[in-house]
């Protein structure tokens, strides 16, 4: 009996929370409006200076502040996260959910699905 509760549970919790999830890919999220989203590179600072798609803000997934910076964001807005290869994008979905928050996208892929497919970037003016 205890063998299945543990079961049960894991796979409760794999499919609770990824089933909020949604992966989309560059065709899907081009279709968005840009005003009803709210767009998150969660690269380093570094990183997100090399090039970022547009209207973009700038998250840092290993910032020591990631925690205070969700705390910030709307719960009712819909999102739509990047990074490199979809990678920490997908961890930072995760933290949204189970935060509470409800409309999380992940672009599949990130920026190099991105720039592979020949989709612009924005680059930080310095001047």
């Amino acid at each position: 009996m205890y063998r299945y509760s543990i079961l049960f549970l894991l796979l409760f919790s794999c499919f609770s929370n990824n089933n909020d999830l949604n992966i989309i890919s560059n065709i899907e999220f081009s279709q968005y409006s840009k005003d009803d989203i709210t767009l998150i590179d969660v690269r380093t600072l570094k990183e997100f200076e090399t090039g970022f798609i547009e209207n973009a803000i700038n998250i840092d997934f290993y910032s020591n502040s990631i925690s205070s910076k969700i705390s910030l964001l709307d719960k009712d807005s819909k999102f739509v996260i990047y990074c490199r290869s979809d990678n920490r994008s997908t961890k930072f979905a995760k933290l949204l959910l189970e935060s509470g928050f409800k409309d999380v996208n992940v672009i599949k892929g990130g920026m190099i699905e991105w720039v592979k497919s020949g989709n612009d970037l924005i680059y930080p003016n310095f001047n």
